[in-house]
């Protein structure tokens, strides 16, 4: 046995021989590191940045030589903010806001087993309910394959006109997804008439998760605004007296994110 091998058969110096330098040793030494990590079957490392899916598309695993495992997000779309109808004097109306979507996520590790292309997709936000009282729509699912899936959010109420208080319900954030982690979408803020004239329009929910979006806020009288994208409920449609009849806001659409890890 060579006098610089441990019994263990690893070298190391003795005084006399030629050392590298110690960017070298510490470079070869994470490398060394991570290699027995890797075949022991632990020690994930990013594979760059993040794959953002904002419109649906396929994963193709091939794409990606080495890959061990992934980090899926999925986010739904979320829900509509609801229409008012057209207001007389005396009157208000103010309409519920949309649900966000609901958010799941996986650390999936049997990459084997993992389908050549998986289908990714990206549920769109709903529509805000059409100028009238009309409730918003219902966002669109979010999903990557069988394995990863986050519902959409429920739609606001739309709102008649009225001469006295009103309150008018924001639509509910559902529960529905699959994954090691599922957090319901928010609900969204109610709509209220005070004594026939505009209160408050309903809030756009914000969405869970690390990859969500704020809600909006009260944008006074007015057509309801497009919630923040992503997955942030559209806001109700609100009038004073004498005023055309306006529509919701669109809920934002959902996204689909993963992490790869050698």
């Amino acid at each position: 046995m060579p006098a610089n091998t441990s019994p263990d058969n690893i070298q190391y110096p003795v005084p006399g021989d030629q050392v590298a330098p110690l960017n070298t040793i510490f470079q070869n030494l994470a490398e060394s590191t991570q290699t027995a990590l890797t075949a022991l079957g632990v020690g994930y490392r990013p594979m760059g940045a993040p794959v953002y899916f904002t419109s649906s598309g396929s994963f193709v695993k091939a794409d990606y030589p080495g890959l061990r495992a992934i980090r899926v997000h999925a986010l739904g779309g979320a829900g509509g903010g609801g229409g008012c109808a057209a207001t007389s004097s005396g009157q208000g109306a103010d309409a519920g806001g949309g649900a966000s979507g609901t958010y799941a996520t996986s650390f999936i590790t049997d990459i084997a087993s993992l389908p050549a292309s998986v289908t990714v997709t990206r549920g769109a936000g709903g529509a805000g309910g059409t100028a009238g009282n009309d409730n918003g729509s219902t966002g669109e699912a979010s999903s990557f394959g069988s394995l990863v899936s986050a519902s959409g959010g429920f739609g606001g109420s739309g709102s008649s006109n009225t001469s006295t208080t009103m309150r008018n319900p924001g639509g509910f954030g559902s529960t529905t997804g699959t994954g090691d982690f599922v957090a319901a979408g928010g609900d969204g803020f109610n709509g209220f008439v005070v004594s026939g004239s505009a209160g408050r329009q309903g809030n756009g929910a914000a969405a869970p998760g690390p990859h969500g979006a704020g809600s909006r806020r009260i944008n006074g009288a007015g057509a309801g605004l497009a919630g923040a994208s992503p997955g942030g409920g559209g806001t109700g449609g609100s009038l004073n007296a004498s005023s055309s009849a306006v529509a919701g806001g669109a809920g934002g659409d959902g996204i689909v994110v993963l992490e790869l890890f050698a």
